[in-house]
């Protein structure tokens, strides 16, 4: 198993109606493993609107000088509900065709989910 601070990690709740999701309330950027606010590991696999290209035009650099794309995320979180989706896939054994077959799966269910 990989270290907290090889991944960003999700705060947020369980819905209570699916276990799979979770209500974002925020993120971390590879914390320190004392410092996670949760075990969810955010892997990198995101649907997300346009609006958040708007946000990170107006972040300023973060961590190793680089504007974070989990810095426009967490501002998105401020303006609208943002969910996560637990995966069954692992990190460590990407295959393209489950990738893909996932993505389309979790776009169907967030789009059931935010109506």
């Amino acid at each position: 198993m990989a270290p907290h601070h090889a991944y960003g990690v999700l705060a947020g709740e369980q819905d209570a109606a699916n276990p799979r999701i979770y209500n974002c309330a925020g993120m971390v950027e590879k914390p320190k493993f004392e410092e996670a606010p949760s075990k969810q590991a955010i892997i990198g696999r995101y649907v997300l609107t346009p609006r958040v290209f708007d946000l990170l035009e107006k972040t300023r650099p973060g961590a190793g000088g680089e504007i974070q794309l989990t810095d426009g995320i967490k501002a998105l979180l401020k303006e609208r509900r943002s969910l996560a989706i637990r995966s069954t896939a692992s990190a460590s054994t990407p295959e393209i065709s489950s990738a893909c077959y996932s993505y389309r799966r979790v776009c169907a269910e967030a789009a059931r989910v935010c109506g």
